[in-house]
C-alpha cells in the first residue's frame, strides 16, 4: 500500500488531479494497516518494535498530510515514501526475532521464512523503484551519465535480491518437494517478469533508451511488481501451512504423552 501510494501522489504532485480519489483509497489503506499493527504488536515480546512503530506511524501521518496539502515536491516525497518502506521492512525483521521465527531450526520453514521477511519484501521494492527510476528517465529527452549508472546499479539491485529469494525458496523445496510445488508456478513467474525488466534497464542504461518508450517500461516494472506481490502472497501462506503442521505435530504429541502418562498413574494407583 505504501508503493502504490508512493506512485499516486507522484502522479497527483505532477498534476494529475484525476489520480487522487485512488490515492486517497490507498492512503486509508495504510491508515488501517498501521492501526492493525498497533494493535498486533502490543504486549511485552514485540516491545522492541513499539518505537520504530511509532516512528513509521508519524513520518506516515506527516507526509500523508503534505500530500494532501500539495506541500512537498513529488521528488521530496518519493524519497520520503522510500524511507517508510525501507522502516516497515525494518519493523518486519524485528517482528521475526522476537517472534522466534529468525532462530526457527526446521529448514524448510527457515528457508521459506528467510525470504517471506527479508529477501522477496527487498526485491518487491528494488522493482518498484526501479520501474519509477527507469519511467521518469525515459520520460525526458535524455538520459545522462549518472542517470544510466544508477538504472544499471538498480537494475543488478533487482537480480541480486532475485537470486536471493529463489535459491532460499529452491533450498525450502529440496527439503519439502510439497513446498516446492506450492510455491514453483509463482516463484517462476516473478522471476520471469524480473529478469526482462533487468535486462531491458541495463539495455536502456548502454543505449540510452532508444529501445523502449516510457509507457513500455513502466507496464515491464507493473507486471513483475504483481507478479512479485503473487510470489510474496505464496510465501507467506506456505510458511503459514508449514508452521500450522508443526503446530498440529506438536499438540498430537502432547496428548499422547498425556495419555500415556495417564496410563502410568492409573497403573501405579493400582
Amino acid at each position: 500500500h505504501l508503493q502504490a501510494h508512493r506512485g499516486l501522489a507522484g502522479m497527483v504532485l505532477a498534476g494529475n488531479a484525476t489520480a487522487d480519489g485512488e490515492r486517497r483509497a490507498r492512503q486509508a489503506d495504510v491508515d488501517s494497516q498501521i492501526a492493525s499493527l498497533d494493535k498486533q504488536l502490543a504486549g511485552p515480546t514485540y516491545a522492541g518494535a513499539v518505537d520504530p512503530v511509532k516512528a513509521l506511524k508519524t513520518g506516515w501521518q506527516t507526509l500523508s498530510q503534505k500530500v494532501e496539502s500539495r506541500s512537498i515536491s513529488a521528488r521530496d516525497s518519493f524519497e520520503a515514501h522510500t524511507a517508510l518502506v525501507d522502516q516497515t521492512i525494518a519493523v518486519i525483521e524485528l517482528v521475526a526475532d522476537a517472534s522466534g521465527l529468525s532462530l526457527d531450526p526446521v529448514a524448510e520453514s527457515y528457508y521459506v521464512m528467510t525470504a517471506v521477511v527479508d529477501h522477496l519484501p527487498r526485491q518487491a521494492e528494488a522493482i518498484d523503484v526501479l520501474r519509477h527510476t527507469g519511467t521518469e528517465a525515459l520520460s525526458g529527452k535524455e538520459l545522462p551519465p549518472t542517470t544510466r549508472a544508477n538504472l544499471l546499479h538498480m537494475a543488478h539491485a533487482v537480480h541480486y535480491l532475485q537470486g536471493r529469494s529463489g535459491a532460499q525458496l529452491k533450498k525450502a523445496a529440496t527439503a519439502a518437494p510439497a513446498s516446492g510445488q506450492a510455491l514453483d508456478p509463482s516463484s517462476q513467474a516473478a522471476e520471469k517478469t524480473a529478469d526482462e525488466l533487468h535486462e531491458t534497464a541495463e539495455s536502456v542504461a548502454a543505449t540510452g533508451g532508444a529501445m523502449i518508450d516510457a509507457a513500455n517500461f513502466a507496464k515491464l516494472g507493473a507486471d513483475a511488481l504483481a507478479a512479485q506481490y503473487k510470489a510474496q502472497d505464496a510465501a507467506t501462506d506456505e510458511l503459514h501451512r508449514l508452521l500450522q503442521e508443526r503446530i498440529a505435530a506438536a499438540a498430537a504429541q502432547r496428548n499422547e504423552l498425556l495419555a500415556e502418562m495417564g496410563g502410568l498413574l492409573l497403573l501405579a494407583a493400582a
